[in-house]
């Protein structure tokens, strides 16, 4: 958001050279303080004994346990949902400043300005979402699916009505409610893989699923909507993006339908309900 806001105005005073000149001098102080403040020492005095004993039984079949990334259809389902969604999230975040500035007819700064409050609007919405699907995922956990459909569906309708509103409070304010859900798959997603990958091998998963938001995600989104736009113009092309949220929607579907399969073929203990389609994992060095 930050980077959105002040980028605008820097470009404005200095041109947009001095914009990405800021941005990497952040850069370099952010690596800076990060090997200051995480060092292994510190790791260490923070680790949780019990924790480290699971993981470390666990590891013993490092080679079966790392080809469950990818070996249920539920996990790659997860994967793909997220990294397609997040396309969404891309092309908002490359092309909301430039498309102010075109059909607004508003300054560099001001156009970053509210991006930056579409973008704060994307962050608000990744963490309340995510308790929301905490809470009614606590005792079923599938429902981590199905509020996942249901905010993946949310964005599409707001940002397909918004992109063809007239330009005004409006339109913003129904941008605002598509961009609150355009992300909220980020912690269901996150959720999904831990409870179907073991402890011992959660944070490859973790970065497999890091990859997959970046690289169908965040990196595809600015060049798909970029190269509609050289066709149709910037407005039609992002109000075209949001329509992947129907794929979105499917492999989520696909994923939740062999849910429970999916955690029988890695090993998952099941907990006991009366409906086993709904039933989670439970028990040691499980994510709940």
């Amino acid at each position: 958001m930050l980077g959105v806001m002040i980028g605008g105005a820097v470009a404005d005073a200095f041109g947009w050279r001095a914009a990405f000149i800021a941005f990497g001098l952040a850069g370099i102080v952010l690596t800076a303080f990060y090997a200051l403040a995480i060092t292994d020492k510190r790791l260490a005095r923070n680790a949780d004994p019990e924790q480290e004993r699971m993981s470390a039984a666990e590891s013993g079949d490092v080679k079966g346990r790392f080809i469950t990334l990818v070996s249920t259809p539920s996990v790659i389902a997860a994967y793909l949902a997220s990294g397609l969604q997040l396309l969404v999230v891309g092309a908002l975040y490359a092309w909301l400043p430039s498309f102010f500035v075109r059909e607004y007819e508003v300054s560099t700064t001001a156009a970053g300005a509210f991006a930056g409050l579409v973008v704060l609007v994307v962050a608000i919405g990744m963490v309340l979402n995510g308790a929301i699907t905490d809470r009614i995922s606590e005792k079923v956990p599938i429902r981590t699916w199905e509020a996942s459909i249901a905010f993946c569906l949310l964005s599409m309708v707001f940002l397909l009505v918004g992109f063809r509103l007239p330009n005004g409070p409006a339109q913003v304010g129904v941008l605002c409610l598509g961009a609150f859900f355009c992300a909220a798959i980020t912690g269901p997603a996150g959720a999904m893989v831990a409870n179907l990958t073991p402890s011992s091998i959660r944070a490859t998963a973790f970065a497999t699923l890091s990859m997959a938001n970046n690289l169908l995600g965040l990196a595809a989104g600015p060049m798909v909507v970029g190269a509609l736009a050289d066709r149709m113009g910037l407005g039609p092309a992002l109000g075209l993006a949001p329509l992947i949220s129907v794929v979105v929607i499917g492999l989520l579907l696909w994923g939740r339908s062999r849910y429970t399969v999916s955690l029988a073929k890695v090993g998952a203990p099941v907990a006991p309900s009366t409906d086993p389609a709904v039933a989670g994992p439970a028990g040691p060095g499980w994510a709940r």
